[in-house]
Parts: structure tokens; C-alpha cells; sequence
């Protein structure tokens, strides 16, 4: 693809993802970014993107077809700091490992219409389940929500009641069948 000098990136960036097909495990602890749950939603809105959240993923992986895939070499490192790999056999062993973590993980629908209850899930809800499910605190959440604690306990009790749950884990498991994040 070739971007044009006067060409804003945002705009090539939107034109180049479109004619792509592809997938995104997301560490869950990525959620508590500010933005960061937005972004997945947007992408798999906007774009041919299929997101999955995954606590811990274990390392950073980019596969382009079965030609050349790069592996990230430690937590939070830049490009410059990746391993081009081009042996077919060590990146047929990634996607391998992919497809393991991509079955391991909870898949991302952005479903903004109601669910067969006739409920609708707010961003901030969308953000509080993408908090809870990246384990964040009650405390945290409310610092992150900018609302009292007691706020959050609420707003998770009545997300627990119409998801059907008796716990977090259950609400978090039903939200997600429900495409609430």
C-alpha cells in the first residue's frame, strides 16, 4: 500500500485495515488503558478485526499469511526489539500456539442493541465489565470510573440481577455471551 505524502495516516490506516481480514487476542489487562475497551469495540465494529480478551497472554505475535511472522522479546517492547521469523516450520509453531490461545479466549461482540431481555449496556458499563474482567478492584474501578465505590458495588449488583448471576465470574461469563462486551 502506498500512502500518499499529504495523505493523513488515520485515513490510509482506515483504508488499509478495511481490506484486511484479522484477529486480536487482547491481554485483558490492557482494558484498564484509558480508551483501550473503545478501541477493541471500534475495531471490531469498523474493521474485519475479530478481537478476543485473554488474561495474560504470553507474549506478542504478528503472522502475515505463512510468510513471515515477528515475535515481540519481552513485555512492552518496541518493534525494534522483535525477531523477524521466516522458517515455515517455526511459524506454522506460532500459529499453533496462537490458535491454542485464540480457543482459550472470550470472544468481543459490539452488540449496542438490545439483548432479549430489552436491555442495553452503556460504554461506561461496557467499561466497567472490561474492568472487572481484567480484575481490577472495586476501589480501582471506581478511581478509573471517577464514581464512589458504592456506586460501583451498585451498578455490578444490578448488572449481576439481569445478567441472571449469583457471582462475578457467572455475570462476566453471561455478559459475554450476550455480547455486552
Amino acid at each position: 500500500m502506498a500512502i500518499e505524502p499529504d495523505e493523513p495516516i488515520d485515513a490510509a490506516r482506515g483504508a488499509w485495515l478495511s481490506r484486511l481480514n484479522y484477529r486480536v487476542i487482547t491481554d485483558t489487562s490492557a482494558l484498564g488503558l484509558p480508551g483501550a475497551l473503545k478501541l477493541v469495540l471500534r475495531d471490531s465494529a469498523e474493521n474485519r478485526c475479530e478481537n478476543r480478551l485473554l488474561a495474560r497472554v504470553p507474549f506478542k505475535l504478528l503472522v502475515s499469511d505463512d510468510r513471515g511472522a515477528m515475535l515481540g522479546l519481552g513485555e512492552g517492547a518496541p518493534a525494534a526489539h522483535s525477531i523477524l521469523i521466516e522458517d515455515s516450520m517455526m511459524i506454522h509453531s506460532l500459529i499453533n500456539c496462537f490458535e491454542t490461545l485464540w480457543h482459550m479466549a472470550t470472544p468481543v461482540v459490539d452488540r449496542r442493541d438490545a439483548d432479549d431481555l430489552g436491555l442495553v449496556v452503556d460504554e461506561e458499563g461496557r467499561h466497567l465489565l472490561g474492568l472487572l474482567a481484567a480484575g481490577f478492584t472495586d476501589a480501582s474501578i471506581s478511581r478509573r470510573l471517577g464514581m464512589s465505590e458504592r456506586t460501583v458495588q451498585r451498578r455490578i449488583q444490578w448488572l449481576m440481577k439481569h445478567l441472571g448471576a449469583d457471582t462475578r465470574f457467572q455475570a462476566g461469563v453471561n455478559a459475554a455471551k450476550r455480547g455486552w462486551f
